[in-house]
C-alpha cells in the first residue's frame, strides 16, 4: 500500500542537519493544489515559547529549492489522476 499525498496535508520531520539557531527545528512538505495539479512546497517549523512559558510551533511555507534549476518554480508538480482525454486510457466497457 502506498501513501498518497493530499492537497492540504503535509508532513514535519525533526531537522538533524540543524548548525545554527535560525534554522529550522522541523522541516518537510506541504502538498497543495494549484490550478488542478498537485504540487510540492518546503514546509518548516520552529520551536518557540510564549510568555507563559507554553509551547508552539511557528510554520512557514515556500517555494521548495531545487538546485540546478536556472530559474525558480512554483513547485514540483506530482503525478496526478490519469485524464480521460488521455489516449492510453480507454474506459469503455465493449458490451
Amino acid at each position: 500500500m502506498s501513501y498518497e499525498n493530499k492537497p492540504g496535508s503535509g508532513v514535519l520531520f525533526p531537522n538533524t542537519r540543524k548548525t545554527a539557531e535560525n534554522q529550522p527545528d522541523y522541516t518537510g512538505s506541504f502538498y497543495e493544489s494549484v490550478g488542478g495539479n498537485v504540487i510540492e512546497r518546503r514546509i518548516a517549523g520552529w520551536r518557540r515559547l510564549n510568555s507563559k512559558g507554553g509551547e508552539r510551533i511557528n510554520v512557514q511555507v515556500s517555494d521548495k529549492f531545487e538546485p540546478n534549476r536556472s530559474q525558480p518554480t512554483v513547485g514540483r508538480e506530482l503525478p496526478g489522476p490519469v485524464k480521460s482525454t488521455d489516449k492510453a486510457f480507454n474506459d469503455e466497457i465493449p458490451w
